[in-house]
């Protein structure tokens, strides 16, 4: 079975910020991306890919001696089977597992990613106090996808990449589970989406009731 067959009807990492982040929607278009989706990349994302493997490359020889990054499957913790995660990598110090990595090839804009995350609002980095240093953004979807991806695999670390190629810039920033708020927070609206708002919304597409607000649930907490 392919990983996007058995990514079918689960929650992925991916779109947990999306709903983590959402308190009032009508939920059609994630009830559709778990369910329904038939998105197989686009020209941003196809980039993306072809340049995964370089920026790893990158990222080994800024880690040094020692370090390697095989491959990383789909991840399905048994505790919570209706989720999964797929980081780009498992990091390995001599052969030892030490994390897992997320790579993100998005910024070409001839910007550096400091004057990105200075400029644009909406950018997943965003600088510091000092303005000298950059840091992925804890409110952004794509912090919320890498706390999830170190929940789900029950990794100590998560290593973040995000590289740009005109100029070339590279950002490599170590984020560690948030388990506190994974438990009482991140984890009962996912399960709270899955198990109700997700039932709710398919019987409500065949056409009963009018859409459901995660206010409206029972359980759902803000």
């Amino acid at each position: 079975m392919t990983r996007h067959k058995v990514r079918k009807k689960k929650i992925a990492a991916s779109i947990t910020g999306c709903i983590v982040r959402r308190r009032k929607n009508e939920a059609t278009s994630l009830v559709k991306k778990i369910n329904y989706s038939s998105f197989r990349g686009n020209k941003v994302t196809r980039t993306g890919l072809n340049e995964e493997e370089k920026t790893l490359e990158d990222y080994v020889t800024k880690l040094g001696d020692g370090w390697s990054i095989p491959k990383c499957g789909l991840h399905i913790n048994t505790a919570w089977p209706w989720l999964c995660a797929s980081p780009d990598g498992i990091v390995l110090y001599e052969n030892k597992p030490a994390g897992l990595v997320e790579v993100k090839n998005l910024h070409n804009k001839k910007l550096t990613l400091i004057n990105a995350a200075q400029k644009e609002k909406t950018f997943c980095l965003q600088s510091a106090i000092d303005k000298a240093m950059i840091k992925l953004e804890k409110t952004h979807v794509y912090y919320h996808q890498v706390q999830a991806q170190a929940n789900i695999c029950g990794a100590s670390m998560m290593d973040f990449v995000d590289r740009a190629t005109n100029p070339y810039d590279l950002h490599i920033e170590r984020i560690y589970p948030d388990k506190q708020m994974w438990k009482d927070v991140w984890l009962p609206k996912l399960k709270c989406f899955y198990f109700k708002v997700l039932p709710e919304q398919n019987r409500q597409n065949r056409g009963t009731t009018k859409f459901l607000e995660f206010s409206s649930v029972p359980g759902y907490v803000n």
